[in-house]
Formats: C-alpha cells, structure tokens, sequence
C-alpha cells in the first residue's frame, strides 16, 4: 500500500488517480496471488454494487471503503507485539546515539505511540 501511495502522489495528476473508482480498480489489479483473489473480487463487486446503488464514480467513499477493507485484512496483529520486544530489547551500541533514537522513534511509531504517550 506505501508503495502505491508513493506511485499515486507522483502521477496525482493522472485521471486514473483523480477518480477514486478508478484508483481502487488500479490498486486491486496489482494485488495478486492465489490467497487474495477472492478478495480482490469481492471488493471490486461492492464497488460496482455501490455504483448501481448510486454512488458515482468520483465518490471518495470507494476509496475510503476500501482503504479500511485493506487495513483490517493486511493487519499484522503481532506487529504491536513484536514490537513492544524489539522496544523493550534495543540497546544503545557504541556510543551510537542517533541511529538509537531513530530506531527508537521507527519502533515507537510502529507500535502506535504518540509523543504525548
């Protein structure tokens, strides 16, 4: 998904990327593999249910729908656990300060912390 997002931000001009439709249909054809095209499927047959419900294609709600849809089903669920060990395991090596606050801050971030946490 960070990946697509980059490709979406350099060609934002591009009408695939302005039509949120559009951008879903471009995202889910790059998703492939035999474990994820029922997915895949299903995601772009509420899309086309959506439309022939009414919503038009320009709406972001295809976007927004399907960007939660993404989340929960490419959720790492031990990610925040797995992370809270490498939090509580990271030493400072060698008197490398910077490289231990940024792998700090990375961990922090990755296991959902805010700064005022």
């Amino acid at each position: 998904m960070r990946a697509f997002v980059r490709w979406w931000k350099l060609n934002y001009d591009k009408p695939v990327f302005q039509e949120p439709y559009k951008r879903v249909a471009l995202c889910l054809n790059y998703i492939k593999g035999r474990n994820v095209e029922d997915w895949t499927d299903n995601c772009q047959t509420k899309m086309d249910a959506d439309v022939a419900y009414g919503r038009g294609h320009n709406e972001e709600h295809h976007w927004n729908e399907f960007k939660v849809a993404f989340d929960l089903i490419y959720t790492d669920i031990g990610e925040a656990v797995n992370t809270e060990h490498e939090i509580e395991r990271l030493r400072m090596e060698k008197g490398d300060l910077d490289t231990y606050i940024a792998t700090f801050n990375k961990l922090t971030g990755l296991a959902g912390y805010s700064p005022s946490d």
